[in-house]
């Protein structure tokens, strides 16, 4: 049976987590070595940091403060919180393949996700598939502004567990989003890849017109809502970056991934007329302002299709 994880950060319990989902908390940064965890086969609450394959060059934690609760019953103590949703119990997930990354989920009975047409990589014998036009045609014609496909794909499995894996059109990152209830995040046109039922896709237009023309992301992009699990793709590699409040964050056409609702998103114009001319980085860059956290990608694939088509000789006539 697989073991069930609880976590034990700022004075609250949250779980149950997979040991795949633990890792991705670790790689982003959720979980950090001061922080406790605990599952059946521990004695008691132990440091993040003492668990090596979490943190392989961590030292051993510092006793928190408060001090957890012994773990003596299934679940240690109980909690009030909303902890952030992971997946359907006993769903997990794998993210792997490097540059050019697949993610296979766990699919328990219970589990529903939906994908964009076309995302789909591989599944068991015992997941179901079903297209749909989810949402009615107004949601589906607003897909197709955000460069999603009108009609979606629902993955769920009919008897034990399933697995279906996704991957996206071009090389990058998966990064996956655990949604509390009504949280949202921002994404760049075509990111989504595949989300829990939960979870919903909508569109977000510009609300200011020199965002829309100049901001290099265009009037269309994508809100996705909470509550549940969602993976988006990121163009390149994920640059992470947290905003303090008022914080501004200037960045060259393209180069904006994610981020998060509490972030504002306008342009400004490039100072210099030197700048102007010959700096080769537009006249306007995307400035985006805390509090928040924000995502960056270092190979827009727009960027990176205008740098071959410009190899390409033109024929002469």
């Amino acid at each position: 049976m697989t073991l069930k994880w609880y976590l034990y950060q700022d004075g609250k319990q949250m779980g149950p987590y997979s040991w795949d989902q633990l890792l991705c908390f670790a790689n982003e940064g959720s979980i950090t070595p001061v922080d406790y965890l605990w599952n059946r086969e521990l004695v008691e609450w132990t440091g993040a940091g003492q668990i090596g394959e979490l943190f392989p060059s961590s030292a051993s934690p510092p006793a928190p403060d408060p001090h957890p609760p012994a773990a003596a019953d299934h679940v240690p103590f109980p909690t009030t919180a909303s902890p952030p949703p992971a997946a359907a119990e006993g769903d997990n997930f794998r993210i792997e393949g490097g540059n050019f990354p697949v993610v296979e989920i766990t699919l328990a009975p219970e589990s529903s996700y939906y994908a964009e047409a076309g995302a789909m990589a591989w599944m068991s014998s015992n997941v179901n598939m079903r297209t749909q036009m989810r949402g009615g045609l107004f949601k589906g014609l607003s897909r197709k502004f955000m460069g999603e496909s009108l009609f979606l794909c629902s993955f769920s499995c009919e008897n034990g567990q399933g697995r279906v894996a996704f991957a996206p059109d071009f090389a990058g990152v998966i990064k996956p989003l655990r949604l509390r209830e009504g949280e949202a995040y921002i994404c760049q046109r075509n990111s989504f890849l595949v989300a829990q039922d939960t979870v919903d896709l909508s569109l977000e237009l510009k609300k200011k017109l020199g965002a829309g023309f100049f901001g290099g992301e265009g009037f269309i992009l994508q809100r996705l809502t909470g509550p549940g699990l969602a993976f988006v793709e990121i163009d390149g590699s994920a640059i992470e970056r947290e905003l303090a409040p008022g914080e501004v964050l200037q960045v060259a056409t393209g180069f904006v991934a994610m981020y998060e609702a509490s972030v504002t998103m306008n342009i400004t114009r490039v100072k210099g007329i030197s700048n102007l001319l010959f700096g080769s980085e537009g006249v306007f860059l995307t400035t985006l302002t805390g509090p928040g956290k924000v995502w960056l990608q270092t190979m827009p694939f727009a960027q990176l299709a205008g740098k071959i088509t410009a190899t390409i000789p033109s024929r002469s006539s």
